[in-house]
């Protein structure tokens, strides 16, 4: 039995929007991979760039109390010698 040309062109139209709507289906699962991957890299980069500024932090926090110990010691040294004087 021969198709018409309406069941042909019906047919491939339906064969073609099936093949769209299945690349269409892929290009939403790589748009959502994607947008997974930066999230992933953003939260990444935000726990380096967190450990960067403790990091800093904490190395001013020390630096200051060394030069206030420092100081703290230095005025003490100078009342002694004021003391004895």
């Amino acid at each position: 039995m021969r198709a018409s040309p309406l069941q042909f062109a019906l047919g491939l139209l339906g064969r073609l929007g099936g093949r769209l709507a299945s690349l269409t289906l892929v290009r939403v699962f790589l748009h959502l991979g994607r947008g997974l991957v930066l999230f992933t890299q953003f939260g990444l980069d935000g726990l380096e760039l967190l450990t960067q500024v403790v990091l800093a932090l904490l190395l001013v926090h020390v630096f200051l109390d060394l030069v206030l110990d420092l100081l703290a010691q230095l005025q003490n040294f100078r009342a002694a010698c004021s003391r004895s004087a």
